[in-house]
């Protein structure tokens, strides 16, 4: 992962690249500049949105550039994503064998695969092919990728949890301490979760956050056998609405009968 880059900003780039590598193509920013849509020969192409953040980091960290109000790969920009679309998203090089923990576990399917024990949940779901009923998106891995950082952020040195109900505060005692952009991103993560609503977020988050596998969340928080995956997708499709990674049609859209 490049320098100044989220995981979610990585992964939002690796979804557009290939696009994005075609000519005639760019993204351009909503009136309000905090989203971007993905087009092609001027006209808006499906499931191109992307946060305005995250693009701004891209320029940032020498990857995009804009002309006349349209931002494109640059010659880095280029480089990078045609090096990522070269790699297979599911091999693992030797150094990353030599430093996970490696089990065999089924699918829903009953399919064997081998899982890293020391990932999320969110990680393993992803396993499943995209295209099958109730597979995670991109936009959808990709917001669950953005909340893991926002929460990572915002725990800050040395803290090992949050309370999310918490008020925050900058000046006169309470987390005065921390720097601004540890407020900044609990904030993010507070108002996510929020917007995923009660009792989902708090799924969520585990599967996002906690290196515990899909069958020992449903026994958490006592969901039926194989229900999970469900639970999980339609909390990241709400959590990729808030962090502008698709729109609420595309959401409803993604829970279609395949």
């Amino acid at each position: 992962m490049e320098p100044g880059l989220t995981p979610g900003d990585s992964q939002a780039l690796r979804r557009l690249g290939k696009r994005l590598l075609k000519s005639e193509t760019s993204l351009r920013p909503n009136r309000a500049g905090d989203a971007f849509q993905l087009f092609r020969n001027d006209r808006p192409t499906a499931n191109g949105r992307v946060a305005g953040d995250t693009v701004g980091r891209w320029v940032a960290s020498d990857l995009m550039h804009e002309t006349d109000g349209r931002f494109v790969l640059n010659t880095t920009g280029r480089a990078w994503v045609r090096r990522h679309l070269e790699r297979d998203p599911d091999a693992t090089d030797g150094f990353q064998a030599q430093h996970q923990l490696r089990q065999t576990f089924k699918t829903d399917d009953g399919a064997p695969v081998q899982r890293n024990v020391g990932q999320t949940a969110l990680e393993f779901a992803r396993i499943r092919p995209n295209g099958s009923r109730f597979g995670i998106s991109d936009a959808e891995f990709a917001a669950g990728l953005q909340l893991q950082s926002d929460v990572f952020k915002s725990q800050g040195p040395g803290r090992l949890g949050m309370d999310w109900s918490r008020p925050d505060y900058v000046d006169g005692g309470g987390y005065g301490e921390t720097d601004h952009h540890f407020i900044d991103a609990r904030r993010r993560v507070r108002d996510a979760l929020d917007y995923v609503g009660l009792g989902l977020a708090d799924f969520v988050l585990d599967m996002c956050c906690e290196l515990r596998g899909l069958e020992d969340h449903e026994n958490v928080f006592a969901l039926p056998r194989r229900s999970g995956r469900l639970v999980l997708k339609l909390g990241l499709s709400r959590l990729a609405v808030f962090y502008d990674l698709q729109t609420s049609n595309e959401a409803v859209a993604s829970f279609r009968m395949r």
